[in-house]
């Protein structure tokens, strides 16, 4: 880890959505949750990847 990382955040839920957009908006959403129940900046380098359970299984298998 560097000064320049960011921390990515692996979210795999049936519920994460296969649309664009709305995963955006889920996003948003969990950030504004986790900002204002534990209180870390707003700038603080999280980057969020929200994947369905299919679309994870589907990863895992291209990386194989």
């Amino acid at each position: 880890m560097t000064v320049l990382s960011d921390i990515d955040v692996v979210i795999v839920s049936p519920a994460v959505p296969r649309n664009s957009a709305e995963k955006r908006r889920l996003a948003i959403e969990i950030r504004e949750v986790a900002v204002t129940r534990y209180s870390p900046p707003w700038d603080y380098p999280v980057d969020l990847h929200l994947y369905s359970l299919e679309e994870f299984g589907e990863a895992g298998r291209v990386l194989q």
